[in-house]
């Protein structure tokens, strides 16, 4: 990133790269964005530094949205399909909630969704 900011584009002076590490390392996130992020803000004020975040940011946020999306539709096409009875719908909605309300991890939704199917079928 320094050759390329510094020696190649001349975007920055070797100090101003720098100042953008030492600036970054101080900061919560990933220090290349920090670093671009601070160089959009020495070359363009504000409006640099966001035009650079949203070009860093927006395609892993995107593909993120995208998963989620995935995701979303695929319970909405396969929930029909596998909650079809009483009991299947309690543990479902049990495990939402406990998801929403209660944060309990995942993994643990799944290992008592699956007892307690065991049990009640």
């Amino acid at each position: 990133m320094q050759r390329d900011l510094v020696e190649r584009r001349g975007w920055l002076s070797e100090a101003e790269f720098l100042d953008g590490v030492a600036l970054g390392q101080t900061m919560p996130g990933p220090l290349a964005a920090q670093v671009v992020m601070w160089a959009g803000f020495l070359r363009k004020g504000w409006a640099g530094a966001l035009a650079t975040a949203a070009a860093f940011i927006a395609p892993s946020f995107l593909l993120v949205l995208a998963v989620a999306g995935a995701i979303a539709g695929a319970v909405v096409v396969l929930s029909p399909q596998t909650i079809t009875d009483i009991p299947t719908a309690a543990i479902a909605a049990v495990s939402l909630g406990l998801l929403l309300w209660r944060k309990i991890p995942e993994p643990v939704l799944v290992a008592l969704g699956a007892i307690a199917g065991i049990l009640l079928h």
